[in-house]
């Protein structure tokens, strides 16, 4: 029940994304791991697919104060560098007066989350006398370091940093001849340490290995490389070149300028300029003609070429036939006796396309694979060389390429593999991946990597709740390789990487500040030694509801995950804090509702309310003392209501724009095509004690009760509780029972028998997500969800909170579309609710509407500028999760959940390798939500090494206070109304 509540919050959407330059490293991976066996929901969110998807968790706004946290959609992220979270000393930044009307101070709060950890990008097999190599960097508060770790066993690992490079223009690098090199004298000596670099790709090239990535930041971010000559040899790096970095980037060597073959804009040193992005290399691959390294300059697909390592060029052919698509992303690149192929993603509208770039002398360039372009959505992340995978102990081999990745022609995603005797011709998409126990809400699953070894084929990937090693010998029929116990029912991770050696197989995550990896021996599986040779995981604190009681003081619920050194340990809690006025914060409770999911908290008369799940069971809890202690009463009764006749079966509703639209089987509890079951508000913890009764779960619409209108006589399922709120001195707690919406009313904290919230049960999915307030009307807003009409908006309104009436909304949705409700806010005026809307051939906006009574609904045709002028761009952009109102001037969010596992499909190879650190979106209107202005958070006070999102909001008087994650650190963010120095 909690999985369904939870998907339908975060639903993710279908690719609406550019797959742009990379942002790296879903769900808080972490954030969904199960704690001893009990799985987490997730969250999503939206940006470029360099990043995929997203879906995001909403969060509620009650009584006339609330804002909270609502879902998105779909995207990736990025894995760069530095500037720590939020620090005890408030930071300050002065913001153009275009982009924004506050000036923003991080503020000093208790430290919880975030800290050092490491990201493992590549690992590689041992060749050729070289040992074993995992290739990412790891992240101290003193910044960012490239580094690699070394093995000769796959168990014991050893770490050693890559040192900078030297700054100085080499002579211009020969053949292939179609790109240029900058040359002149050295222009500035050894780059400073204190420098962020990350190491993000590597290969064998004979008895050489070559690693590549990136140093520095911003628009003076550029590539680097760094090589060993043979075994046991230390890793060099390679001297800077022009080619390495963005046209005009200010740190990149003097000389003769180094041609960019496409047209880019480059530093933002003005409002309405976009800041470059710089430089990155996140792919390699070396034969006989040399070495190619892929990767982005200022987010457009770009090529090097070397022919010993040292001195790159970029081919300018191959740049340009891939920036034809500027949605490229590239995942791989290998070399083979045939060629050297490229492999990527790219979007064809909606629809998500594999693409291959091919080349036979590293000069002369074509495309390939038109089978990954074919109807449906393709995601191609890697490719193998079969000639190269060695025969079996039964003396068989294979040969041509292997190609694997996902497809999906229908609701769910498929892992998926192709093979092909030349790379230019491929065999249909075969689906033949044993997924036994996946999760029923599963969104599907995918493969992001391949390896082989003795004619034997290894794939890892999985699903939101389930990561997989399959085998195969052939490369179209796939087996499990069993992953050892609580990995392998862990949700709090994501397997991107692959190698294999002999009988050895070693397999690792590869999202930011997830450093796992495991070794197969052959017969059982193995973690590292010492556990923590490559880091622990990052912890995460993220804030899932901010609210402000009568007498203006504000409480925030923060999830706080402490991941294990293993997958599928580690513990969460859920820590309130308060504050007078936003400013400075006190725990009021550190481990507040043990063993339950925390999904909303709300200020009523008295006090304040939570709401969520337990074990199956719903709950709510009353704090009437400042939020340091909770009653809880379990409100989830198998059976309720007075006996009496059964009513009759669901029927469907009139129309498709009211809340009865339907016409879905009313036992159904579906999840939207491709979309993730996002994490709830908070986290949970497992119980110590079952409670007295379980639910009774049954496939049959519920019974009512003759007496009663919407009493319930028979539960459809595990109960969840999803928004609370108050009408008059009433308290109400609105929820899940199956795919029914129910209420539980009372007062004190004293909840009776759940009702329906439709007095005749409606065929379709429905969840209500948010509740607000204004003087004697209470409203609940949320989505229905049928298979024919797709996701609906859908409210009710109270005067006692113990009937409710469907509202309706005006223009209706298309069938075929996607609208969903995030929250609801209470105006001067009557009411506004908030989310999104998708139509039927994908393009995502944000969607307000308006009510003066909570019955009748009106969308509001509103516009929304970027942060430079013209249409808002960067992951940042996103559905409104959040509002939070001061008269006129509203503050929105959006583009939340931004940690690593916060996307599905999650990033692969080089859109997980990524550029800048993502950064949190915020807007402004002054005019009551009519116009909208993104506002420019490529600041350092909104500074991240890996991540940054913004997560709740609320006004403290005139002052907004806007909380989130920045490296998965709690911090706070305070505006100060009018433009500092104006």
């Amino acid at each position: 029940m909690v999985e369904a509540v939870a998907a339908q919050r975060g639903r993710r959407l279908q690719l609406e994304y550019p797959l742009t330059a990379a942002h790296g490293p879903s769900p808080d991976t972490r954030h969904n791991e199960p704690v001893h066996g009990t799985p987490r929901p997730r969250k999503g969110r939206p940006s470029p697919i360099a990043q995929l998807l997203a879906g995001a968790l909403a969060c509620l706004c009650v009584a006339s104060c609330g804002a909270t946290k609502a879902p998105t959609a779909q995207q990736t992220k990025k894995t760069t560098l530095p500037t720590p979270a939020a620090s005890a000393n408030a930071t300050t930044t002065t913001p153009s007066p275009t982009a924004s009307p506050y000036s923003w101070t991080t503020e000093a709060v208790p430290l919880l989350g975030g800290g050092a950890t490491s990201t493992l990008s590549a690992l590689v097999a041992p060749a050729a006398g070289n040992p074993w190599l995992v290739a990412g960097s790891v992240s101290t508060a003193h910044g960012t370091a490239a580094t690699i770790w070394t093995s000769t066993d796959s168990i014991h690992w050893h770490p050693h940093s890559l040192l900078p490079p030297t700054i100085s223009t080499p002579p211009t690098a020969s053949s292939p001849s179609s790109g240029t090199s900058g040359s002149g004298p050295s222009s500035r000596g050894t780059s400073g340490r204190g420098t962020p670099s990350a190491a993000l790709a590597a290969t064998n090239w004979g008895r050489q290995r070559i690693v590549v990535g990136s140093e520095g930041l911003g628009s003076d971010r550029h590539a680097a490389v760094w090589i060993s000559p043979g075994p046991g040899q230390r890793f060099s790096p390679v001297t800077d070149s022009g080619a390495f970095y963005a046209p005009g980037a200010p740190g990149a060597p003097q000389g003769p300028s180094t041609t960019r073959p496409t047209t880019t804009t480059t530093t933002a040193t003005s409002a309405g300029t976009p800041p470059s992005s710089g430089a990155y290399m996140s792919a390699v691959g070396g034969g006989a003609l040399g070495l190619f390294a892929a990767g982005a300059i200022n987010g457009q697909a770009a090529l090097w070429y070397s022919r010993s390592g040292q001195n790159w060029q970029i081919l300018t052919q191959a740049t340009r036939l891939m920036d034809l698509d500027p949605q490229a992303v590239v995942n791989q690149v290998l070399s083979t006796p045939g060629g050297i192929f490229v492999i990527g993603s790219s979007l064809d509208g909606t629809q998500l396309a594999g693409v291959a770039w091919y080349s036979s002398d590293g000069i002369h360039w074509s495309t390939t694979g038109g089978t990954f372009a074919s109807p449906g959505d393709h995601l191609v992340s890697a490719l193998v060389d079969l000639n190269q995978a060695g025969s079996s102990p039964s003396g068989a081999s294979l040969s041509g390429l292997l190609a694997v990745g996902a497809y999906r022609s229908g609701p769910q995603w498929g892992p998926a593999s192709w093979i092909s005797p030349d790379g230019f011709s491929w065999s249909d998409a075969s689906e033949s991946f044993a997924l036994d126990s996946e999760p029923p809400l599963s969104p599907g699953a995918a493969v992001y990597a391949a390896g082989a070894s003795q004619g034997r084929l290894y794939a890892v990937g999985g699903s939101p709740q389930r990561q997989r090693v399959w085998s195969s010998t052939d490369g179209l029929t796939w087996q499990e390789l069993p992953l050892p116990e609580p990995a392998a029912a862990a949700s709090g991770w994501h397997l991107g990487l692959v190698a294999a050696s002999g009988p050895t197989v070693v397999v690792a995550d590869n999202l930011a500040g997830q450093p796992y990896l495991l070794s197969y021996t052959g017969r059982r599986w193995l973690y590292p030694s010492p556990p923590d040779v490559f880091g622990r995981p990052l912890p995460t604190a993220v804030p899932s509801q901010l609210v402000v009681d009568v007498a203006g003081h504000m409480t925030m619920a923060v999830a706080v995950t402490d991941p294990g050194t293993r997958p599928g340990t580690g513990r969460r809690r859920v820590v309130i804090l308060r504050s007078s006025g936003g400013k400075h914060w006190s725990i009021a409770n550190a481990d507040a509702f043990p063993r339950a999911t925390l999904m909303t908290l709300s200020a009523v008369p008295g006090g304040l309310v939570a709401a969520g799940s337990v074990g199956g069971h719903a709950f709510a809890a009353l704090s009437t003392d400042g939020a340091k202690k909770w009653g809880t009463q379990l409100i989830n009764p198998s059976s309720a209501g007075a006996p009496g006749p059964s009513a009759p079966q669901p029927v469907a509703a009139p129309s498709p724009g009211s809340a009865a639209a339907t016409t879905v089987p009313a036992a159904s509890t579906t999840t939207t095509p491709g979309q993730n079951a996002p994490a709830p508000s908070t986290t949970s913890v497992p119980a110590t004690t079952a409670p007295a009764q379980a639910a009774t779960t049954t496939t049959t619409a519920p019974v009512l009760a003759g007496g009663g209108a919407g009493a319930i006589t028979t539960l459809a399922g595990p109960l969840a509780a999803t928004t609370a709120g108050r009408v008059g001195t009433a308290q109400f707690v609105v929820g899940q029972a199956g795919p029914y919406a129910v209420d539980w009313y009372g007062t004190n904290g004293v909840f009776g028998r759940p009702s329906l919230l439709d007095q005749v049960p409606q065929l379709a999915d429905e969840t209500p997500i948010g509740s607000c307030t204004s003087g004697d009307v209470a409203v609940v807003v949320g989505s229905l969800t049928t298979t024919a009409l797709g996701a609906q908006p859908v409210a009710w309104s109270s005067t006692n909170g113990a009937s409710w009436t469907a509202g309706n909304f005006s223009p209706a949705p298309t069938p075929g579309s996607t609208t969903a409700i995030y929250g609801c806010l209470t105006t001067g005026n009557g009411f506004i609710a908030y989310g999104e809307t998708n139509s039927a051939g994908g393009t995502q906006q944000p969607a307000i509407w308006t009510s003066p009574d909570g019955v009748s609904w009106q969308q509001q045709q509103s516009t929304f500028t970027g942060a430079f002028g013209g249409a808002p761009t960067g992951p940042e952009v996103a559905p409104l999760q959040v509002i939070a109102l001061e008269g006129t001037t509203w503050l929105g969010v959006s583009g939340g959940d931004n940690l690593p596992g916060d996307l599905w499909p999650s990033p692969v190879a080089g859109a997980a390798a990524g550029p800048a650190p993502v950064t949190p979106g915020l807007w402004t209107s002054l005019d009551a939500g009519n116009t909208w202005q993104q506002v420019m958070t490529e600041l350092p006070v909104f500074g991240s090494t890996y991540f940054a999102q913004a997560d709740v909001a609320q006004y403290s008087g005139l002052d907004p206070v806007v909380a989130g994650c920045v490296d998965g650190r709690l911090t706070i963010w305070f505006g100060t109304k009018g433009y500092a120095g104006k």
